[in-house]
C-alpha cells in the first residue's frame, strides 16, 4: 500500500523517485499565488482540523502539502 501512495504522489508531481524508486525527493511546493483555489484550500484545512487555527499556522499545516497559498494568508481569508 505504501508503494501505491508513493506512486500517486509521484504522479501528482509532489515527489520524484530516483535510483529506480530507492530514493524519494520532495519537489518544490506549487504556489497558488492567492487564487480562489488557495482560499478553498485554506477553508478545507480549517474544516479538516476541526478546531480553530492561527492564521499564521495555516500555511505551514501539513494538510495543504504540496501547495503554498502565496501572498498574505490573512488577506486571502478576509
Amino acid at each position: 500500500m505504501t508503494n501505491m501512495v508513493l506512486q500517486s504522489q509521484a504522479s501528482w508531481g509532489a515527489i520524484e523517485r530516483n535510483d529506480k524508486g530507492k530514493r524519494i525527493e520532495r519537489k518544490k511546493a506549487m504556489d497558488l499565488d492567492g487564487s480562489s483555489v488557495a482560499a478553498w484550500l485554506a477553508e478545507a484545512c480549517l474544516r479538516y482540523s476541526g478546531r480553530a487555527l492561527l492564521i499564521a499556522s495555516i500555511e505551514s499545516s501539513p494538510a495543504i502539502y504540496p501547495f503554498v497559498l502565496g501572498g498574505s494568508t490573512a488577506y486571502l481569508l478576509s
